[in-house]
């Protein structure tokens, strides 16, 4: 078990959007993974909340894993979903397929990790942020 680095209570981590420029993310919080370092807040928007999900859970490659060799395998953004799903991205693979059967999330480990992590998304209504 790895020693925990005792981050100050009132410090955060805050993960930034960007799509692949989050790949960069990625190794930061494996680095983080691999030497104990968790805050107790983390908030992340777009990349940044979806590389958050496998910092939060400890899944140490996952969110590099997605983001590199399940894109160069499945091709899962591009112009010929906004035509067949109506996004520029397949969610159904994205959010259903990796996480449930092709690249499983340790969801028991998120559910019981006592740091505090949000995401946030924007309302296509409102235009306004939502955290979740």
């Amino acid at each position: 078990m790895k020693k925990m680095i005792d981050i100050d209570a009132f410090s955060g981590l805050v993960l930034e959007g960007g799509g692949m420029r989050g790949v960069f993310t990625c190794g930061v919080l494996d680095c983080f993974m691999d030497r104990g370092i968790r805050f107790p807040y983390t908030i992340g928007v777009s990349a940044g909340a979806c590389n958050g999900l496998s910092y939060m859970s400890g899944q140490r490659g996952r969110a590099k894993f997605s983001n590199i060799d399940l894109l160069a395998k499945y091709h899962y953004i591009g112009m010929k979903y906004l035509l067949t799903k109506r996004n520029i991205m397949d969610f159904d693979l994205l959010f259903r397929e990796f996480p449930e059967r092709i690249l499983p999330y340790d969801y028991e480990a998120y559910f019981h990790c006592p740091e505090r992590y949000v995401m946030v998304t924007t309302n296509c209504l409102t235009g306004e942020a939502n955290y979740w």
